[in-house]
């Protein structure tokens, strides 16, 4: 049996199409909880990015072969239990990496040119010309990608195409089409500064509240990897203190974020609910290449991406 977590597919046809060969029987979890009560049944999982495959639900697995993510992160998944426990993991790595990196860039533009106090001001019956005073021809900014993977590239060479300056920064790779700079060095140059990166042990507050102050006055922040990257309460600050020219975030530390959480009344921040990864076509590509590792492995053959 191969058990879905509770989704927000339009349906899940594309998964009966790819897995009908195998046999496999395909379960949709209503709930959270439901998920948990049947997943011992399971022989492999599809997880989106927010069940919590944990060491105690994993203990539970005494069938499970697979733990295959909807997507790139594997963050909710204790990736070393279920190694322990002889269970694959495997994810999507390349399903949305357009969409991520265009959705990265939305945010920046929205933010430089100051579109939703404009639009807000405009709809109120004033003409607020003034409002873009002080904003900058994109060809004298420097853009500082954070995280030069898959979608970390893709996004730097669509600001590099509009003309910004373009610096790197990333803890493991060594060899990039931009300059590699450390952190500090990037963010004292960066206009705006783009994240890129899993969320790890390592990576968790990456930009905390001193690297926060570090950045340029005015300097724009746009998350589309994790929240956890990010200390937001430091941020808030920050966007409160009118140090930051703004914030684009798609991903929070708690999803769906709180309406009382201080960066909903920051100005500057334009939030958006964790949409980055989607169009129609990313989302029948994630699934279908889930549910093809999923075959992969009720048929004994070896993933194409695996964590483990």
């Amino acid at each position: 049996m191969v058990l879905v977590t509770p989704h927000k597919f339009e349906d899940l046809s594309v998964e009966h199409e790819v897995l009908a060969p195998t046999g496999a029987r395909i379960v949709e979890a209503g709930s959270p909880a439901e998920f948990r009560q049947r997943a011992p049944e399971a022989d492999v999982l599809l997880v989106n990015a927010v069940a919590p495959i944990d060491s105690a639900l994993i203990a539970t697995l005494t069938r499970c072969k697979a733990i295959v993510r909807y997507g790139a992160g594997v963050d909710n998944v204790d990736v070393a239990s279920a190694a322990a426990a002889g269970i694959q993991v495997a994810n999507v790595l390349d399903a949305s990496v357009e969409e991520v990196a265009n959705h990265a860039l939305a945010l920046a533009l929205a933010l430089l040119r100051r579109l939703r106090p404009v639009h807000d001001a405009t709809a109120r019956g004033e003409w607020p010309t003034a409002a873009v005073h002080g904003t900058r021809r994109l060809s004298a900014l420097t853009c500082g990608v954070v995280g030069v993977g898959r979608i970390g590239t893709a996004t730097a060479a669509r600001f590099e195409a509009l003309g910004l300056r373009v610096v790197a920064s990333d803890p493991v790779v060594t060899d990039a089409p931009w300059p590699l700079l450390p952190l500090a060095d990037l963010l004292a140059q960066a206009d705006v500064v783009s994240l890129h990166l899993p969320l790890t042990d390592g990576t968790r507050h990456l930009l905390g509240a001193a690297e926060l102050e570090a950045m340029r006055p005015g300097a724009i922040l746009v998350n589309v990897s994790r929240g956890g990257l990010v200390d937001e309460a430091a941020l808030a600050r920050q966007l409160q203190r009118g140090a930051l020219g703004g914030a684009g975030l798609d991903v929070f530390e708690d999803e769906p974020i709180p309406a009382t959480h201080p960066l909903c009344s920051s100005p500057g921040a334009l939030l958006t609910p964790h949409i980055a990864w989607y169009t129609e076509e990313a989302a029948r590509d994630v699934q279908r290449k889930a549910a093809q590792e999923a075959a992969r492995v009720l048929t004994g053959r070896p993933l194409l991406s695996p964590v483990t």
